[in-house]
């Protein structure tokens, strides 16, 4: 499951911004790489999707990654940037 599910998130179209995501996402999946948990919940806000942690991890997070489905076709991930999960500053 691990090795499918990060192809999954490595293979999904990167954004820039929220607003760059939500454009991108209506036609396939897509990651925004996020450096740290403030970032991460500025992101969160933005899209309406849970912006708290636990355990200074982002909440529903596998492995840092926060999956949502703005548009209910395709997914949009946030993602720690270089795959490192940073704690909350």
């Amino acid at each position: 499951y691990k090795e499918n599910y990060l192809a999954l998130v490595r293979s999904s179209q990167p954004a820039s911004t929220v607003a760059d995501a939500l454009q991108k996402v209506k036609t396939g999946n897509v990651r925004l790489e996020y450096a740290n948990f403030s970032m991460f919940a500025r992101y969160a806000k933005e899209l309406r999707i849970m912006d708290d942690e636990k355990a200074m991890v982002p909440r529903t997070a596998y492995q840092g990654i926060v999956e949502t489905r703005p548009h209910e076709n395709y997914l949009l991930f946030l993602v720690p940037k270089d795959g490192k999960v940073t704690y909350k500053e």
